[in-house]
């Protein structure tokens, strides 16, 4: 067909306006021209497509308007211009602007014909050029995932091949950005050739196209051990942001970039100080729900001080009641982590989470309980729970998340006793919830991991004491790990080599091959409770997911006993029985935080006092100790904070290490005994282990203070397995008991003989 004289100029004129380069006014009477019922059906595909284009990019109601005559002459388009208009489709508003036409109410819905549209472009998807793939994927994953799986394994093919190092800033942005909603096979490959475009022409990328990359990064490396390369692009996104120009935008820019950041863990103290600084200065109108939400997350995930938040803090109170669920959720859990305490909005937030009714507010309830009890505020708490009873019951699918916050909130609160058939109601709920799982996961098993298990065993075997089990039945399994082994997630653990730790994962996969929980690494593999890697002992792990939701579910209760034996520096007095200090952790380590710090317990019982032979100044303690939170490094920090570290803890004792390694080859820390209900029937299981050969050796070079500290060392030296820590107070009394009967019975001897003795 051939259009009227002065069509292409009109598109062309209409395509210049859409660019900026031209006034409103010029584009109202092209697009007035074109959208004419007697020229629009005339328009060649190409120059339909243009208009098209140009309309979405204005905004314009006339992309409407021209819905039927593209669907009528969808076979007549190219995959060039199939794509132009998809993207059309994808990003034309709903709304309507003032200078075009009028939306009639019987035109096509645009996803509608997009659909149509896309199923045009499969059939030729085989001409498009790497922009073409580009705007199919974005447009597929804007548009509710239309055909998405089918386009992003194209996709992520085509990324790999050489013509992607070609592709524009935006259209590697904009692939990368829509892989993830597909998470098709050779996603992890086809982004980190993204990674790689963007490092080698960084300067040809906006901020915005690198947030977009950066986004996409973080999604998918909450699945994958990340990689240096998508880390410096991060770091990059997060420079590139902080340097655009301050703009009506930039609010937005920098919490989406803080939010995929804080996600991949990329940390540059002084990037970070600035970065809130910058959203310190957007807080207000600028700055969406959302985007205030995403930055108190990400300032309060990179433990960034308390005082950089208070802009972003006093902005969500004024708006706390325009919040989402799920940004009020975000907003509670993060500032619980920074113990903000203020009553202010501790009170507006539970305000917020009573008023909500529907099921989906669920997660809100959650965090808002986690708060709260993180906090201190039961009475907040107690108030809200009656909200949450009847959303369990209607809720089709509750998060797991969110129950076992609310379980571990009741039960860290003193709330148990009161609060027991909502804990029950929960514990089902969980239950269910694992079961379906089972029922549903059986298949998942990832074949390709089994070889190289096998692979790496045949490694190891002769290079480290491998782990036993101590415990199992047909939903749990209680393994003693012993050092140099870590209690992994399935991908910080991948293949050791080197000096690597082992990861534990890889010995479940070994034993137990068919088993789908052991290789979930979004659930840690079904391990419950970590262990240092230089620390032995007893470890939990499911072997379903109704094990696991149940294990996490008596854990986040306090109701799994977890007892270790440590030797520890300095003679820890008797009366000493409780350690309370919050601990706030960064990266490798903790640290106690009466600002920052999140609540921790530590009990514990010294049971012997020993020195060193030859030594009168070199005094140690040997504690029995459970744990009442599990935060990290909880024991080795609380002890060094009271003066007493653990014995060779280079991290927490640096200055004793150097003389603690001529004795001990590791640090001294072994958990002895787990207690917990059953899986099936709630009756006790209880595993227990004796101490390893390497600490019985340290243990007993030491000479005992007193006979009852005597008495301890020969029975664990002995491999005697330790009594629980309720007992140990009773078995110590029996020792100094049993002592000093011995030692008044020498005394009766010796008086004996000594009035027997004839004068000299």
């Amino acid at each position: 067909m051939q259009g009227r004289p002065g069509r292409p100029a009109l598109v062309a004129k209409l395509r210049a306006v859409a660019r900026g380069r031209l006034g409103d006014v010029d584009g109202a009477v092209a697009a007035l021209e074109l959208l004419a019922p007697d020229v629009l059906p005339t328009l060649p595909p190409r120059q339909l497509a243009l208009t098209t284009w140009s309309l979405a990019r204005l905004e314009a109601d006339g992309l409407a308007t021209a819905s039927e005559d593209v669907l009528s002459r969808a076979s007549e388009f190219d995959v060039h211009e199939l794509s132009m208009m998809l993207w059309a489709f994808a990003s034309g508003p709903d709304k309507r602007s003032p200078w075009c036409h009028k939306v009639d109410a019987d035109r096509p819905d645009r996803k509608e014909v997009a659909k149509q549209l896309m199923d045009e472009a499969l059939r030729k998807l085989a001409e498009a050029s790497m922009a073409n793939l580009g705007n199919l994927l974005w447009a597929s994953a804007t548009l509710n995932g239309i055909n998405l799986v089918e386009v992003a394994e194209r996709a992520a093919v085509r990324m790999c091949e050489p013509a992607f190092l070609e592709a524009s800033p935006q259209g590697v942005a904009n692939m990368a950005w829509a892989l993830v909603f597909a998470s098709p096979s050779g996603m992890h490959q086809a982004l980190t050739r993204a990674a790689e475009v963007a490092e080698l022409r960084t300067p040809e990328f906006r901020p915005r196209d690198l947030a977009a990359l950066g986004w996409a990064l973080a999604v998918a490396a909450q699945a994958e051990l990340v990689p240096e390369l998508w880390l410096r692009v991060a770091h990059a996104s997060l420079e590139a942001a902080l340097e655009a120009p301050h703009g009506r935008n930039s609010g937005k820019l920098l919490a989406q970039t803080a939010w995929a950041c804080a996600s991949i863990r990329t940390s540059s103290e002084p990037l970070w100080n600035r970065l809130a600084a910058g959203l310190a200065h957007c807080a207000g109108d600028s700055l969406s729900s959302q985007d205030v939400a995403n930055g108190i997350w990400a300032l309060s995930t990179m433990s960034c001080q308390p005082s950089s938040l208070e802009a972003l803090v006093a902005v969500a109170q004024g708006r706390i009641q325009s919040f989402e669920p799920r940004q009020l959720a975000a907003c509670a859990w993060a500032l619980a982590t920074t113990r903000d305490h203020s009553s202010s909005w501790l009170e507006a937030l539970a305000s917020a989470a009573a008023v909500a009714t529907s099921p989906g507010a669920l997660p809100l309830l959650g965090a808002s309980a986690w708060a709260l009890a993180s906090c201190d505020k039961p009475e907040l708490l107690q108030a809200l729970l009656p909200t949450i009873a009847p959303l369990l019951k209607c809720a089709d699918s509750p998060s797991h998340e969110a129950m076992l916050q609310l379980a571990w909130s009741i039960s860290l609160s003193g709330l148990s006793t009161s609060q027991r058939p909502l804990l029950d109601n929960i514990e089902e709920l969980l239950r269910l919830e694992g079961k379906l799982r089972d029922g549903t996961r059986s298949d998942k098993v990832n074949p390709l991991q089994i070889p190289e298990v096998h692979q790496c065993f045949t490694k190891v075997l002769a290079m480290a004491e491998l782990p036993r089990i101590v415990f199992q039945d047909k939903d749990l399994v209680i393994l003693y790990k012993p050092i140099h082994w870590e209690v992994d997630d399935g991908i910080t653990g991948k293949l050791s080599s080197g000096r690597r730790p082992l990861p534990l994962s890889a010995f479940m996969q070994q034993r137990f091959p068919n088993r789908p929980i052991l290789h979930d690494t979004s659930l840690g593999c079904g391990f419950q409770g970590r262990l240092d890697v230089q620390s032995s002992g007893l470890v939990m792990c499911a072997l379903t997911y109704e094990a696991f939701f149940l294990l996490q579910f008596r854990q986040d209760t306090h109701d799994v006993a977890r007892e270790y034996l440590v030797l520890c520096h300095g003679l820890v007095p008797q009366e000493l029985n409780e350690i309370r200090a919050p601990l706030w952790s960064k990266e490798s380590s903790s640290r106690v935080d009466f600002v920052r710090g999140a609540a921790a317990k530590t009990l514990l019982q010294p049971i012997a006092w020993f020195r060193r032979d030859g030594s009168e100044n070199e005094h140690y303690s040997l504690l029995v100790i459970s744990i009442v939170t599990g935060r990290k490094h909880q024991i080795r920090c609380h002890l060094a904070h009271v003066g007493h570290p653990v014995v060779c803890d280079g991290r927490y004792a640096a200055e004793e290490l150097f003389k603690d390694v001529t004795w001990c080859p590791r640090n001294f820390l072994h958990r002895f005994r787990i207690e917990l209900p059953g899986i099936a029937s709630r009756e006790k299981v209880e595993a227990c282990d004796s101490l390893p050969r390497d600490l019985q050796q340290v243990l007993g070079q030491l000479m005992p203070a007193d006979p009852a500290s005597a008495a301890v060392q020969k029975d664990l030296v002995a491999g005697e397995e330790p009594v629980p820590f309720a007992d140990w107070l009773l078995v110590t009394e029996k020792h100094m008991s049993a002592a000093l009967s011995s030692i008044a019975g020498v005394c009766t001897i010796v008086e004996a003989k000594l009035s027997n003795k004839k004068p000299d």
